[in-house]
C-alpha cells in the first residue's frame, strides 16, 4: 500500500506574491512602455508574472551598469530580449549593452592607452571645472571639425586625458567610417625606440599607422626620452605630416611648448625642434595651460 502525502498550499500567500509581482510590474515605467509597444494584454501579463519579474530584474541590472559606466556582472549576458508569440512570452539572453558598446568601442581604436572605464565616457559625462572653459570650447570645435589641432599643457592627474577620450568616443560613435588612436607617447617611445636602427622597420610601420589614423590623441608628449634620432625620424614627421594633412590631433603634455623646446635644446638653435614647435604653434588657436585638483 503506497503512502500518500497531502501538501497544503496556502492560496492566500500565493495570491499575495502574485499581487506583489503584478504591482512591481505595473509600477515600472520602462517595462510598461515595452509591454505596451508589444501589445501585451493584462491577461497575458498575469499569466507570466514570474517571467516578467525576471525581465524587470534584468532591466534594473542593465540600468545599474549604465549608471556605473561599466558592466557590473561577471557574465555579460545578463540582459534579456522579451519575445512574443501569440499569448506565449519568452526571454532570450543578450549581451549587456554597456559591455557590448565597450567592446565595439575598443575595436574602433587602433591604439588605446587609457583606462578601460574611459570607454563608456561621452561628452555629457564631463564635469564642469574651473579654468577648463577655453579647453572645452576648443574640444567642441575639434568635435565639430572646426579645429584640427589642440595642445594642452597640464598635470596628467587633473583629468585632461579623460576629457579628450570622451570627445574621441563621441566622434567614433557618430562617425562609423573613421578610426582613432590614443597613445602614451612616453611609453610608446620607451617600448619601440630603445634602439632605433634595430627597430627601424617596426617604427616605420608604427609611424605610418599613427600618421594615417583619422583621429589621434597623444598624451605624455614631451616626457619621452630625449633621443635626437627618434625625434628627427619619428616625432617630426608624425607631427608635421598630420598638420599638413589636417588630421585631427590632440596633444596633451605636462610641459609648455617653450619648455619642450628648451629641454631638447637650451640654445634655441636646433632646427628640427624649432620646426616641430613652430608647426604646432602656427596651427593651434591657443596653447591651453590648465591647473586643478586631481580628478
Amino acid at each position: 500500500m503506497s503512502n500518500k502525502y497531502n501538501v497544503s498550499i496556502d492560496r492566500s500567500d500565493l495570491n499575495k506574491v502574485k499581487a506583489e509581482l503584478l504591482k512591481n510590474i505595473e509600477g515600472h515605467a520602462e517595462l510598461q512602455a515595452i509591454l505596451k509597444s508589444l501589445n501585451i494584454s493584462k491577461d497575458i501579463i498575469k499569466e507570466n508574472l514570474g517571467l516578467l519579474s525576471d525581465y524587470l530584474d534584468s532591466l534594473e541590472e542593465v540600468k545599474a551598469c549604465k549608471e556605473a559606466g561599466k558592466c557590473l556582472k561577471h557574465g555579460e549576458y545578463h540582459a534579456y530580449k522579451l519575445q512574443v508569440d501569440g499569448s506565449f512570452l519568452s526571454l532570450t539572453p543578450e549581451s549587456c549593452p554597456v559591455a557590448f558598446n565597450a567592446q565595439k568601442g575598443m575595436m574602433r581604436y587602433q591604439f588605446r592607452d587609457f583606462p578601460d572605464e574611459y570607454l563608456s565616457l561621452r561628452i555629457k559625462d564631463n564635469p564642469a571645472r574651473h579654468g577648463f572653459s577655453g579647453f572645452l570650447r576648443e574640444l567642441i570645435a575639434f568635435y565639430k571639425g572646426e579645429s584640427h589641432l589642440v595642445y594642452v599643457d597640464a598635470p596628467s592627474n587633473i583629468g585632461v586625458l579623460r576629457y579628450a577620450v570622451s570627445f574621441m568616443n563621441q566622434i567614433l560613435d557618430e562617425k562609423n567610417d573613421v578610426s582613432g588612436a590614443v597613445v602614451d607617447y612616453q611609453m610608446l617611445i620607451r617600448e619601440h625606440a630603445s634602439d632605433y636602427y634595430k627597430q627601424k622597420e617596426e617604427l616605420d610601420i608604427l609611424l605610418s599607422q599613427l600618421t594615417n589614423v583619422d583621429y589621434l590623441v597623444i598624451h605624455n608628449f614631451g616626457n619621452e626620452e630625449i633621443n635626437k634620432l627618434v625625434r628627427d625620424a619619428f616625432t617630426f614627421p608624425l607631427i608635421t605630416e598630420r598638420i599638413k594633412q589636417k588630421k585631427p590631433t590632440i596633444i596633451l603634455s605636462e610641459l609648455s611648448l617653450n619648455d619642450i623646446r628648451y629641454l631638447h635644446d637650451y640654445t634655441g638653435k636646433d632646427v628640427r625642434i624649432n620646426q616641430i614647435i613652430q608647426a604646432i604653434k602656427r596651427n593651434i588657436k591657443e596653447e591651453f595651460t590648465l591647473k586643478g585638483t586631481a580628478l
